[in-house]
């Protein structure tokens, strides 16, 4: 029987910005801190963010508390839900990433833009006796797999990698490692199957493109009356299993 998945807990962030198409990496990160849901929530003052802060407990500081309302923890984890996977958060916005020969850059189309990021709270390089628990990166392995689930094989990354010159997370701990540790999720929780909606392309045929914006570039065509299997339904488009693209709702037939 597989083991019940981590607790996931709302923590809405005030900052966060519009996708650029569909996610294509997921960045690791450590918070360099003790308890940094105030930060992450609400920007520190730079409107910083991040989709999922992963909190051991007892905290460092040995608090237990999760939210008011929630009954205090002792061990284990809580993975606090804050950017929602439809929009970008202020993670990695100084970093320069390459993939399938385009660049994401500052001052171009942003990491941000194109990224899942999660935050393992651990004290990192200020505190070298603060180490991960189990329970944090199996749970980070399961966020890991519950993201491909929804969005394909994402490649992972650590921060450090993206931008080295002003980052050194995820404090001793790989890449190589955290892929092992997202193995073993799937062996302790069995990944949620994905949701699959077959659309049909309307009496004019469908057309996706390459991102959810009006006039962005066509990717595909499908025929008029073309049954097309869909994963998500985002801001009026879906988007299609077979990685075509986005397909605006008014061109199809759900």
């Amino acid at each position: 029987m597989a083991a019940q998945p981590p607790q996931v807990v709302s923590l809405p962030a005030d900052n966060s910005i519009a996708r650029v198409g569909r996610p294509l990496v997921i960045v690791a990160h450590d918070t360099e801190g003790v308890d940094s849901r105030n930060t992450l929530q609400h920007g520190d003052g730079r409107g910083v963010s991040i989709h999922c802060l992963i909190q051991k407990f007892p905290r460092a500081n040995h608090t237990t508390d999760v939210l008011p309302g929630l009954p205090p923890r002792t061990s284990g984890v809580v993975v606090y839900r804050m950017v929602p996977d439809e929009r970008g958060a202020n993670h990695a916005g100084f970093s320069t990433w390459t993939y399938q020969g385009k660049t994401y850059t500052p001052s171009g189309v942003s990491v941000n833009a194109i990224s899942l990021g999660f935050e393992l709270e651990c004290k990192g390089k200020t505190d070298p006796t603060d180490h991960y628990t189990d329970d944090q990166l199996l749970a980070a392995g399961w966020l890991i797999n519950l993201w491909r689930a929804k969005f394909g094989p994402l490649p992972l990354v650590r921060h450090a990698e993206i931008d080295p010159t002003r980052r050194s997370d995820t404090f001793h701990l790989s890449t190589t490692e955290l892929e092992k540790w997202a193995n073993a999720a799937t062996l302790v929780y069995n990944p949620p199957p994905p949701v699959i909606h077959t659309v049909t392309a309307g009496p004019f045929g469908a057309i996706a493109q390459e991102d959810r914006r009006p006039g962005a570039l066509a990717a595909r065509y499908y025929p008029p009356n073309t049954p097309i299997p869909c994963d998500d339904l985002t801001s009026s488009y879906w988007h299609t299993v077979d990685q075509a693209g986005f397909i605006p709702v008014g061109q199809v037939q759900a």
